[in-house]
């Protein structure tokens, strides 16, 4: 979708990636993985973005993706509200959001951060 006061776009994704094992020495090969035996883990992919110019100088945006793997989860989220203030500034306030389900032990799941940009385009 997109007119003038909304984007919208969505992605969608399978995949497969296959490794095959040359080469191995006792510090970096796999003790279940043979010499030339190949190796593959599955893919899906998913991914939307949204932007709604609410005026002029003003618009909201928004963007959600997803990977899912045979590994891991990942999960990712974004939003920010962005205002023009002069011809080519700006002001952008946006909140970030990771989420992997596989991490080392004491580690936080999600990842979070706000920002408070000025943006200057040309």
């Amino acid at each position: 979708v997109d007119n003038d006061k909304v984007d919208l776009k969505a992605e969608i994704g399978f995949g497969r990636d296959i490794e095959e094992l040359a080469e191995c020495d006792t510090a970096t090969c796999l003790p279940t993985i043979a010499y030339g035996e190949t190796v593959g883990s599955k893919l899906w992919y998913f991914s939307e973005g949204f932007v709604w110019r609410v005026s002029k100088p003003a618009e909201i945006g928004q963007d959600l993706s997803l990977e899912d793997t045979d590994e891991q989860r990942i999960g990712r989220f974004h939003m920010y509200i962005k205002s023009q203030f002069f011809s080519n500034f700006a002001t952008k306030m946006a909140y970030t959001m990771k989420y992997t389900d596989v991490v080392p032990a004491e580690k936080n799941h999600k990842d979070e951060e706000i920002t408070l940009s000025l943006v200057y385009s040309f």
